[in-house]
C-alpha cells in the first residue's frame, strides 16, 4: 500500500503541466498576434512573391527564386482525401493544403503562369508591367525605407508574449507541484481513514514504508492498537508474555495505559492461579515487579500451613480432606460426623 507518489511522479506532473502551459501560451500569443495585425496571420502567394506573414515581420520570397513547385494528391483506401502544394526554396519550404483535386490543379497553373510572366519580364528588363500585380510596388521602389504613411499599421504585441518560456516554466512548477501534493493528500487521507477504521499490521507497515504523510501517527497509534488486539487473543502465561513484549516494543504508544492495565490484570490472574509453593516462587522470580509479588511470601506461608493441616488430618484420619468429605457425603444425613479411625465409623 503506497499512499503517496515519489518525486519521480513530481517530475512527470511538472513536465505535463509545462507542455499544457506551453500550448496555452502559444495559443494566447497567436490570439494576441492576430489582434495586433491589420491582416490575418498566415502565408500568402502573390504573383511576384510568397509572403510569410505569420508574425509582425513580413518575409518575402520571390517566385523567381522558387526551385520547385510540387503538387501531391493524397488518397486513403483508394479514395482521394486532399492535396498539398509544396513551394521549395533553397533554404526553406512552404506547404499549402487544398481540398479538391481540381482546385489544387487550378492553383498550380495560376502560380506557374505568374512565374512565366515574371520570368519573361525579367528577361526583357521591363518590370513596369508587373506593377499592377505587386502590392509591395511602392515599398520596393523606395528600397523598403520607412514611410510616413499612417494607414493600416501593426500594433505592438503584448509584453507577456516575450516571456513564453518563463510562463511555461511557472505554470509547470506551480500546477505540477500543486497536482502532486493534492493527489498525495487525498490518497493518503483515504488510506489513513481505512487503517483507522480497520487496523491491519501488514497494511500499516506498508503505509509507513511507502512514506505515508501520517506515518508517525500510524506508528504511535494504529500499529500499537493492532498489536494489542493480537495480544488480547492470548490467554494465561502467553497473554502475559505477549503484553510484556508489547509494552517493551511500544513504550509510549497511544494505548499504553490500556496495555498496562491488561498486563496488571493478567499478572493478578496468574498469581491467583498458583496453588503450590513452587508455582508462587516461580511467579515471583519471573515477575518480581508484579503488583502481587510482595504478597508472595504470605501466600507461600499460607500454602505451607495448608499442607501441614492436610498432612496432620491424613495422619489422624487416614484420609485426605477431599476423601473424607466424599465419604461423609456418600453416607447420607444419618452418618455420624466425627474423625474416624476405620471404615467402621460410617454407618
Amino acid at each position: 500500500m503506497t499512499p503517496v507518489q515519489d518525486r519521480r511522479w513530481l517530475a512527470f506532473y511538472i513536465t505535463a503541466w509545462a507542455l499544457i502551459g506551453l500550448a496555452l501560451a502559444m495559443l494566447g500569443r497567436r490570439s494576441a498576434l492576430r489582434g495586433s495585425l491589420p491582416f490575418q496571420p498566415g502565408t500568402y502567394v502573390f504573383p511576384l512573391d510568397l509572403v510569410d506573414a505569420r508574425t509582425r515581420e513580413l518575409e518575402l520570397y520571390p517566385l523567381s527564386e522558387l526551385q520547385s513547385l510540387d503538387p501531391v494528391h493524397h488518397t486513403k483506401g483508394g479514395r482521394y482525401t486532399h492535396s498539398t502544394l509544396w513551394f521549395v526554396y533553397p533554404e526553406k519550404s512552404f506547404v499549402f493544403e487544398i481540398h479538391g483535386q481540381d482546385q489544387a490543379e487550378s492553383q498550380l497553373h495560376a502560380v506557374q503562369n505568374a512565374r512565366q510572366i515574371l520570368m519573361a519580364a525579367i528577361q526583357r528588363g521591363d518590370l513596369s508591367e508587373l506593377l499592377p500585380f505587386d502590392p509591395f510596388a511602392d515599398a520596393r521602389a523606395s528600397n523598403w525605407m520607412p514611410m510616413n504613411d499612417f494607414g493600416l499599421l501593426a500594433k505592438g504585441r503584448p509584453g507577456w508574449t516575450r516571456f513564453i518560456w518563463a510562463i511555461t516554466l511557472m505554470i509547470g512548477l506551480a500546477a505540477g507541484v500543486g497536482t502532486w501534493r493534492a493527489r498525495n493528500h487525498f490518497s493518503d487521507q483515504r488510506v489513513y481513514a481505512r487503517l483507522e477504521a480497520r487496523p491491519d499490521i501488514a497494511q500499516a507497515d506498508s503505509y509507513v514504508k511507502g512514506g505515508g504523510l501520517r506515518a508517525s501517527e500510524v506508528q504511535s497509534s494504529i500499529i500499537p492498537r493492532a498489536k494489542l488486539a493480537e495480544a488480547k487473543k492470548e490467554t494465561g502465561e502467553k497473554r502475559i508474555v505477549a503484553l510484556d513484549k508489547f509494552l517493551k516494543a511500544y513504550p509510549k504508544s497511544a494505548v499504553e495505559v490500556e496495555a498496562r492495565a491488561l498486563f496488571r490484570d493478567a499478572l493478578h490472574e496468574q498469581f491467583l492461579a498458583q496453588t503450590s509453593v513452587s508455582g508462587v516462587r516461580a511467579f515471583i522470580q519471573a515477575y518480581p515487579s508484579a503488583p502481587d509479588a510482595y504478597q508472595g511470601q504470605v501466600k507461600i506461608k499460607e500454602l505451607y500451613d495448608q499442607s501441614h493441616v492436610i498432612r496432620d488430618f491424613r495422619r489422624f484420619t487416614g484420609y485426605t480432606p477431599a476423601d473424607y468429605h466424599r465419604r461423609v457425603s456418600a453416607a447420607g444425613p444419618d452418618a455420624v460426623r466425627f474423625v474416624p479411625d476405620t471404615d467402621a465409623a460410617f454407618r
